[in-house]
């Protein structure tokens, strides 16, 4: 008679077989991301240096449309003049006194 045999369990090495092309995906995927985040850690001073360069150049555009401002003399004769020794300061009248509303019920 012929019986039906239970099915074999498959070796651990056949199982360890299917998991590695996903475990090497994995690692490759990995090993990626960590040799782009070494060079970008790597680069990173040299950016900021550009970015700092870039900055001044900037900077000094701004500025440059002062630089002509440095070479204003004023004249301050107006100071030393009679007439404005004579101005008076005027009298401004105090503003009226505020309307108080209604009371406050809080206190």
């Amino acid at each position: 008679m012929d019986t039906l045999k239970p099915p074999q369990p498959t070796p651990a090495s056949t199982v360890s077989m299917r998991k590695k092309p996903k475990q090497q995906g994995l690692l490759i995927v990995l090993l990626l991301f960590t040799a782009v985040a070494g060079l970008w850690w790597y680069f990173s001073p040299l950016i900021a240096d550009l970015e700092r360069e870039s900055e001044k150049e900037d900077l000094d555009l701004l500025i440059a449309p002062l630089r002509p401002l440095k070479d204003i003399a004023l004249d301050t004769a107006v100071f030393d003049d009679p007439l404005l020794e004579k101005l008076v300061r005027p009298v401004i009248p105090p503003p009226p006194p505020l309307q108080k509303g209604r009371a406050n019920p809080f206190q």
